[in-house]
């Protein structure tokens, strides 16, 4: 079995087959049942995989290292960051969440050429356009922001935005300042002057979250895989 992960949110994949090739003729059809309970089980795969690889990647259990406790949604989820990215809304971070669960497909891929037989999947998460659209900020189109403008953009640490011409202002609450009700003494606006750009260290890594958890990934995916062939060569 080989896991070949190719990162780069829009065009991330994993791609995991299974390859039975060199059959001496007397045994390919053994290696033809076998391959037949391979195919199930990545089929089962692919039917589960919501559970068993994005939503802990996202959310976490056990061994894994999910966004939820990566500094850049710590920060997110705090006044600080309400404040920044003038929300009003405290729960408007869970639409980040939201949009990566649902921003993945998988493919099933099964190919037999003489005595070579393989079978895996390719896997695809995180397409940007989809998050972008996802994350909309509740001010585009006024007070200044683009129409569309999504708030991950400022985000996404592969590609950040800045905004030249402006920098932030801690105020606390006053009116006028969206993030007043939430962010408390950390509420702030974003006055002419300068420039803003959310800090390195606060923005959503993608690719370092996957490559943190590709050890993860591999071992549960090979696991099930394993446990999937096993039960149905013994039926």
């Amino acid at each position: 079995m080989a896991a070949l992960p190719k990162t780069g949110p829009g065009s991330s994949k994993i791609e995991m087959s299974f390859t039975i090739e060199n059959i001496p003729g007397v045994e390919i059809e053994i290696a033809s049942i076998l391959a037949d309970s391979i195919d199930k089980a990545f089929r089962k795969l692919s039917q589960n995989f919501q559970d068993l690889i994005i939503d802990p990647l996202i959310l976490g259990g056990g061994g894994w290292k999910p966004l939820i406790k990566t500094a850049a949604y710590k920060w997110l989820t705090s006044p600080k960051g309400y404040a920044e990215l003038g929300f009003t809304n405290a729960l408007t971070p869970l639409v980040l969440l939201s949009a990566l669960r649902k921003s993945w497909d998988i493919k099933v891929i099964s190919r037999r050429t003489g005595k070579t037989i393989n079978t895996g999947v390719v896997f695809n998460w995180a397409n940007l356009e989809e998050i972008y659209r996802a994350t909309e900020h509740p001010a585009a189109g006024k007070q200044g922001l683009p129409s569309g403008r999504s708030w991950f953009e400022w985000l996404y640490a592969g590609l950040p935005l800045k905004e030249d011409g402006f920098h932030f202002k801690k105020t606390g609450p006053a009116p006028g300042v969206r993030s007043s009700s939430i962010a408390g003494a950390d509420a702030g606006r974003m006055v002419a002057g300068g420039f803003w750009q959310v800090k390195p260290r606060f923005r959503v890594d993608l690719d370092k979250l996957w490559s943190r958890n590709e050890k993860k990934i591999t071992r549960v995916i090979e696991n099930y895989i394993s446990n999937q062939i096993t039960l149905e060569v013994g039926k």
